[in-house]
């Protein structure tokens, strides 16, 4: 990941936007639209924060992401209780996906342990982009079992600086990959010209940095499938 900083965003967009002096736009109204746009990003394109986790398992059917995690992209793998000399889990089985509406059909009552005993080995998930931080596992979990998986592990707030008025003074790296700078520049000039109708024409120079902020995440064709790819795994046969 090639790191800029938050001042590398502030100095285009300043450029952009005829201030280079920032009198109109400072550097700290600016770092709350940088912030902006990084949770912007997280939510429509979650494999930016893209990240392997242990996720322990709960007990029951339902299992709910920590806190940290905005959305769940995939589960891959059992993990064994046990560690490799390396560190690391020692994997386990795979794990499928499978649809929960073939998994009510097939099996209703499935999360119930009287029609389907828990286990702590996970076989299938389920899960869907409207509830992006909860998915369900089959059979149902004992609270013993450890899974890998990938989630979106959006970032924590870019600060101010100690002299917020100093622009160069901003230089935290911005933690995400180079090439969504472009679209996080395009987002902060959106955001400073939206309210300011001042500028002249703001309304459509807005309008059209938010458009080259959508186009570069693919916002209109669709947004990055985390969802519930289509899938041939069948859920077992009662």
């Amino acid at each position: 990941m090639a790191a800029f900083t938050q001042y590398d965003v502030f100095e285009e967009v300043s450029m952009v936007l005829s201030d280079e002096d920032f009198d109109r736009w400072t550097a700290k109204k600016m770092n709350v639209y940088l912030n902006a746009g990084l949770r912007a990003i997280a939510t429509l394109k979650p494999n930016a924060f893209a990240t392997s986790v242990e996720l322990m398992m709960e007990a029951g059917a339902q299992q709910n992401l920590p806190p940290e995690n905005s959305a769940l992209i995939r589960v891959t793998r059992n993990l064994l209780p046990v560690y490799l000399d390396d560190g690391l889990r020692a994997g386990g089985e795979a794990i499928t996906l499978v649809t929960r509406e073939i998994m009510d059909a097939v099996m209703p009552g499935w999360t119930d342990p009287a029609v389907q005993p828990f286990a702590a080995k996970v076989d299938h998930i389920m899960f869907d982009v409207a509830e992006p931080t909860r998915f369900y596992v089959f059979p149902g979990n004992t609270g013993g079992g450890i899974v890998e998986a990938v989630v979106c592990a959006p970032p924590a707030r870019l600060a101010d600086s100690s002299t917020p008025d100093i622009p160069t003074s901003y230089e935290q790296p911005v933690p995400i990959d180079e090439s969504y700078r472009q679209a996080l520049v395009d987002y902060v000039a959106f955001a400073c010209l939206r309210p300011d109708m001042a500028v002249p024409a703001a309304a459509q120079r807005a309008a059209m940095h938010k458009a080259a902020f959508d186009t570069a995440l693919g916002v209109k064709l669709t947004t990055e499938a985390i969802a519930s790819p289509k899938t041939t795994h069948s859920p077992p046969s009662q």
